[in-house]
């Protein structure tokens, strides 16, 4: 009979558990000197208590999902999203999801009652192409130097680049490098062929990393020291269509800096490349202004009147 009372046993078990430790039923078993059945329904009393807070990394061990981990940091439909990359990565065996803990990528993975169903535009098609990833993602980890063929548009570039990051953006993967140390190239993966290895390796550019969580669109152009040199947008948005602006952030840097008293808002960005911002306006039009700088506004305005139009036709 074990000499510790199944009060303190349990407690030990939840602080162990809370610490990250994987607890095996064999193990407290003979540690507690009781049966494998009464250390199975300890669990089953934590997990009525608690909730639904452990998995089975074996049959005869538990761990403890750090919920509290992701979801305060991320809402629900931001899960959803790492929920489809995660088996995104599971399906091509690449390094998607690498940083997470297997017990959270075991818990977003798992079947549970979510409230959440999450649509979305198909991700590009990458199963076909799983050598082709895990040679650019060795040369990322690895600070390799790479060359490569790359078609598009019926021309066709062999382009050398020093490859930082693989970055999923409009439901496709592009490879962000750069040439010379300051030229950003962002490559479509899909049209990337026959890479080589040049036998070079390089130091990683930290200033064009920082660029690359910054940016939210193939547009986006890097220079070195990159936030002196951002342009800033200023838009008027109808009241009609301001609560979507309220809802949403288009882009990381948008920010509402007024609210007129008819009821429109102004909204601000600060964006590497005014291309960057149109194409997020054009669903806008035409509920949206643009207030400066000229340039962009002229050229917005040309764009609002082919639409228009073009309508007619």
């Amino acid at each position: 009979m074990s000499k510790t009372s199944s009060i303190y046993r349990i407690l030990e078990m939840i602080k162990d558990l809370q610490n990250g430790k994987t607890l095996n039923v064999d193990t407290l078993a003979m540690n507690y000197e009781i049966t494998d059945r009464t250390i199975r329904r300890d669990f089953a009393l934590i997990e009525e208590i608690f909730g639904d807070i452990l998995i089975h990394p074996s049959n005869k061990s538990y761990a403890m999902v750090q919920r509290n981990e992701f979801q305060n940091l991320i809402n629900g439909s931001e899960l959803a999203i790492l929920k489809e990359f995660l088996k995104l990565g599971q399906k091509t065996r690449l390094n998607i999801g690498d940083e997470l803990k297997q017990n959270v990528k075991d818990a977003l993975l798992r079947k549970s009652d979510s409230v959440y169903i999450f649509k979305h535009k198909p991700f590009e098609e990458i199963f076909n192409e799983k050598e082709k990833f895990q040679k650019l993602e060795f040369a990322v980890k690895h600070r390799k130097e790479i060359k490569y063929t790359y078609q598009k548009d019926d021309k066709i570039k062999q382009i050398v680049t020093m490859p930082h990051k693989i970055i999923f953006i409009k439901e496709n993967f592009y490879l962000a490098g750069l040439k010379d140390k300051q030229k950003m190239l962002l490559s479509r993966i899909a049209l990337i062929k026959d890479i080589e290895f040049t036998g070079k390796e390089f130091r990683k550019n930290f200033d064009f990393e920082e660029f690359l969580d910054y940016i939210s669109s193939p547009w986006a152009e890097y220079h070195p020291n990159f936030k002196e040199k951002l342009v800033e947008i200023e838009i008027e948005i109808e009241k009609s269509q301001s609560k979507y602006f309220r809802l949403k952030k288009f882009h990381p840097s948008q920010k509402i800096i007024n609210t007129n008293d008819n009821g429109n808002i102004r909204v601000k960005f600060l964006v590497t490349h005014s291309e960057e911002i149109i194409e997020i306006l054009k669903g806008w039009i035409p509920y949206v202004k643009i207030i400066k700088p000229k340039e962009l506004k002229k050229k917005f305005f040309d764009i609002a009147k082919k639409f228009y139009f073009d309508m007619l036709d």
